[in-house]
């Protein structure tokens, strides 16, 4: 699916919902990876230096560990991120 096209002296340009820009002119099509994609991977593995320190650095009954589990910050990842 094409998220995004122009079409500049006959060549048409798209970017798929992966992020890979598409390129398509007379019956070729060629992808080509860029900027951009989206860099954030979700991994499942929690915080950047993963769960071990951040179970060693925050307590158990710590503000932020509370609000982590009252709101799905799932919703707001990308909103945050731009």
């Amino acid at each position: 699916m094409i998220l995004k096209f122009e079409i500049v002296e006959k060549q048409i340009t798209g970017i798929d919902e992966k992020g890979k820009t598409l390129i398509q002119s007379n019956q070729t099509t060629l992808e080509i990876s860029g900027m951009e994609k989206q860099r954030f991977e979700e991994t499942g593995k929690g915080s950047f230096f993963g769960d071990y320190l951040y179970d060693q650095v925050v307590a158990a009954d710590h503000f932020l560990r509370k609000l982590n589990e009252l709101i799905e910050w799932k919703h707001y990842t990308r909103k945050l991120i731009r």
